[in-house]
């Protein structure tokens, strides 16, 4: 698989904020999520699941390196 990202993929994030991959279910979960594409200002394009009541987009390097800090969030709407 090329893990660059595409031209129209790249301005998708830019005018939207995130771009939808697809539905991920891990071992344990009783449904699939949601993974999303956005770029962190520190890390660049990276994935994650939408996170909390209000679907937060939380960079997944921030919060590992920052776990006494609040993390980087996106906010959008359903």
């Amino acid at each position: 698989m090329d893990n660059r990202i595409k031209l129209l993929d790249r301005l998708k994030i830019q005018l939207q904020g995130y771009l939808y991959i697809g539905n991920e279910k891990k071992e344990g979960w009783k449904k699939s999520a949601p993974v999303y594409m956005f770029k962190c200002p520190i890390h660049g394009y990276v994935k994650s699941i939408a996170r909390g009541y209000n679907g937060r987009l939380e960079c997944p390097f921030c919060v590992a390196d920052l776990k006494n800090s609040p993390p980087l969030t996106i906010e959008f709407e359903k």
